[in-house]
């Protein structure tokens, strides 16, 4: 398995860093509130991912919706089990995976026009663990499991109308992952196992196959994991920085993790779950250890922002702002519109946040 990149690679990663530590991306917006109508499936509401058009999918318990700001929201329908939606490309296709009444797994297609289709597994991939990514060519990258002595380990694979279901980390003896896919074919994810040297391991996986580890000096031996990426590369994810404090890292490079979280060794964790082209990332924090947290919210970071609570930079002119507490879970796509969702009045609701200004906020 190849992991040194090439010179022409390296270049590219430089100039990348470059601009993820220059301070080039916009500073923090401020952001409006729109309250998303979902459909009355209960209050556990949360949205999975959100495209470049503004629409959402997401789940309400054992339900999935798709919303668009033209049609409102729908219920994408299964006749037995239940899907998890956490992916959706451009041309509004969502990929899932369709847990059935024997808890068995497929993966599934889904869009407005030509409804739900099945990729069914086959060959090494006897079922789908999860499915994770999509990107616009209509590439799906997840996680699913093989039987392989001595024991059944979860393992990473893509699919393509052309190629079908494939492991494209067939050489990795221990479990891999792969979680997003970018424009040119990049995926991102983890493994380990005696061929990535023990504990989990970010890794980029490049369209022609070659897999670079992910490192930075401050993360220790217990491990990292690579959760999205952009277009240019850049990676968001987390490591920890000692045996208990799991900090969010975005990397510019394959060396080039920075720690974004700011916070002194064990002192709270946080994991960094996306980044869009303009360097702006969303993810979890929380204050604390592993357990007994202070508080939990999700926040907000660009190179020029320190890590901030998405909830600090709500429009404070919308009057919605003064009524809403956000949850610990935050999507977004290139223009920075971020789905949430959180109570207002009280009551739970799905939310899309809109950047309306830009402004140098940099209170945590």
């Amino acid at each position: 398995m190849k992991r040194t990149p090439s010179p022409r690679r390296s270049l590219l990663w430089a100039a990348i860093a470059g601009t993820l530590y220059s301070g080039t991306a916009v500073a923090a917006p401020l952001f409006r509130i729109t309250v998303i109508p979902s459909l009355p499936l209960g209050e556990l509401c949360s949205p999975n991912a959100i495209n470049d058009l503004g629409h959402v999918v997401g789940t309400c318990a054992q339900h999935t919706f798709f919303w668009t700001p033209e049609g409102g929201a729908i219920e994408i329908k299964v006749p037995t089990g239940y899907l998890g939606a956490r992916a959706l490309n451009n041309h509004d296709v969502m990929a899932a995976e369709h847990t059935k009444p024997d808890v068995t797994r497929d993966g599934v297609l889904w869009d407005p026009v030509n409804g739900l289709r099945v990729f069914t597994p086959d060959g090494d991939f006897p079922e789908i663990g999860e499915v994770n990514g999509i990107n616009d060519a209509g590439k799906v990258v997840g996680a699913g499991w093989v039987p392989r002595p001595p024991h059944t380990p979860r393992h990473a694979f893509t699919w393509t109308e052309e190629t079908g279901v494939v492991d494209p980390l067939p050489d990795v003896a221990g479990e891999t992952q792969l979680r997003d896919i970018n424009a040119l074919g990049q995926m991102v994810g983890w493994g380990w196992g005696n061929n990535l040297e023990g504990g989990s391991r970010a890794v980029i996986l490049e369209a022609d196959g070659r897999v670079t580890r992910l490192e930075a000096p401050f993360c220790s031996t217990n491990g990292a994991q690579a959760y999205g990426l952009n277009d240019l590369g850049q990676v968001a994810g987390s490591c920890y920085n000692t045996p208990n404090s799991l900090h969010a890292v975005v990397w510019a490079g394959p060396r080039h993790g920075r720690d974004i979280d700011g916070r002194a060794e064990g002192k709270g964790i946080s994991q960094a779950f996306e980044v869009n082209n303009a360097g702006q990332v969303v993810g979890f924090w929380s204050g604390g250890g592993h357990s007994g947290h202070a508080w939990e919210t999700s926040f907000y970071w660009d190179p020029e922002t320190k890590m901030t609570s998405i909830h600090r930079l709500l429009d404070p002119t919308d009057p919605l702002a003064a009524v809403t507490k956000l949850g610990t879970v935050a999507t977004i796509n290139q223009a920075g519109q971020i789905a949430t969702a959180g109570t207002v009045n009280g009551e739970w609701q799905l939310l899309l946040l809109t950047p309306v200004v830009n402004s140098s906020t940099a209170s945590p």
